[in-house]
């Protein structure tokens, strides 16, 4: 079926094969353009306290790629206020939503993906009241995913509604003793690392939350392991995905063994196990301080931690050029950003990637559509599911999908969308 000339707003039904159409009032909606040669920037500036610098303007910046200045062709100080709102997380979630929409996030949205690692039964209210924090500081438009190793059903894809967030936020007591060992840490981390890539905010990090990381080595022989996450800390840079990371046991007194049998107590076991303590929170700072992110893993006031960690993220600055020579090679090219300023702390991307070359045309499928903002507007996805039928083990399920499309009369023929 062809779209043509509709007067107005559509939206159509798909239901077991039948097709209905009515009309509704038509939206005015901002159109956003962009170019395959266009590199977009998101650039944290601090001072040696780590405190965002905010009165800076496009003339305080250079940037350069292949050693060469580039033209700042646009520029934006994006700020983001610290939310306020109550959280509890006894709250059950609310229904599931029904509605989505392909409208591109706007600027002060964010995506962050939780990674809950090793956490004992102890420290679950530590970082239960982290997680509330972090919560109560986001802001409206931000999307928070959350993933355990492993335990798909205890996760949770990303989402605005804080019901949703606080559900899987709770698994965290679930996801303990569990018996699984899930992916390695480098595929879990690979994994991630891709579906943040995908995501449309321009502001997107990582948070892993673990008392300590044995997946980084910062002494002794490196493993395949060690390896791979090397790999995976590159691949963060090249995605310009921060990762921070927060230790719930927060500052930590030297361990005197009180607690070993009186023939353990030796000081040769006690410096063993502060040794190990000390690598496994060298290893969070490795990870975070090699991919711009920022490591919590000695504080004394953990909830306060996250707020820090939001408060990172609330104010930074948009730096878009276009590459000059700009070589279509699909190849990831250095970009170096640079303050005119004294005793500043610039955080931005390393790498950008080029469009490779265009490639014939290929005929334009439903699902690319969908996942595309249209001229003049945006889709939404409205759904539901229903049985209508079940015998013993088996069900009939009913879903529809309404589709709500902007008027096409400004749309050249040839680009109209084909369903």
């Amino acid at each position: 079926m062809t779209l043509v000339k509709p007067a107005a707003h559509y939206l159509g039904y798909w239901a077991l094969g039948l097709v209905a159409t009515t009309g509704l009032a038509a939206q005015q909606v901002p159109v956003f353009r962009s170019s395959v040669n266009h590199v977009l920037l998101d650039v944290l500036v601090t001072d040696k306290n780590d405190r965002a610098v905010t009165d800076l303007t496009a003339t305080d910046f250079e940037v350069l790629s292949a050693g060469r200045l580039q033209t700042i062709a646009d520029f934006e100080h994006v700020r983001i206020p610290f939310g306020d709102r109550p959280i509890d997380l006894t709250t059950p979630p609310g229904p599931a939503p029904t509605v989505f929409t392909n409208v591109p996030p706007s600027r002060n949205a964010r995506a962050f993906v939780f990674m809950i690692g090793s956490i004992s039964p102890h420290n679950i209210i530590p970082v239960r009241r982290m997680l509330t924090a972090f919560l109560k500081a986001l802001g409206p438009n931000d999307a928070v995913a959350v993933v355990y190793n492993g335990r798909s059903n205890l996760s949770q894809d990303f989402t605005t509604d804080p019901g949703l967030i606080i559900r899987a936020f709770n698994n965290l007591k679930v996801s303990m003793g569990s018996g699984t060992g899930g992916d390695r840490p480098d595929q879990w981390f690979k994994t991630v690392l891709t579906s943040l890539a995908s995501a449309r905010q321009l502001r997107r990090a990582v948070v892993y939350v673990s008392e300590g990381s044995s997946i980084i080595k910062v002494d002794g022989k490196p493993d395949l392991v060690h390896l791979l996450m090397l790999e995976e800390l590159g691949r963060a840079v090249q995605l310009n995905i921060p990762i921070y990371t927060i230790d719930p046991r927060g500052l930590m007194a030297p361990d005197l063994g009180l607690s070993r049998s009186m023939e353990t107590q030796d000081p040769g076991t006690v410096r063993t196990a502060n040794r190990a303590v000390f690598n496994s929170k060298q290893a969070m700072k490795v990870i975070a301080e090699n991919t711009n992110g920022l490591a919590f893993t000695d504080n004394w006031n953990v909830p306060e931690a996250a707020r820090a960690l939001i408060g990172d993220n609330n104010s930074y600055y948009l730096l878009g050029f276009y590459p000059d020579p700009f070589v279509d090679d699909g190849a990831f090219h250095r970009v170096e950003v640079r303050v005119n300023r004294p005793g500043v702390k610039v955080r931005s991307r390393q790498v950008y990637q080029t469009a490779k070359p265009a490639r014939a045309a290929e005929p334009s499928r439903l699902v690319d559509s969908l996942g595309a903002a249209l001229p003049g507007g945006a889709l939404l996805l409205r759904g539901s599911v229903a049985i209508i039928g079940a015998v013993s083990k088996n069900a009939q399920v009913q879903l529809t999908i309404g589709v709500e499309y902007p008027a096409f009369d400004h749309v050249p023929k040839a680009e109209r969308l084909q369903l």
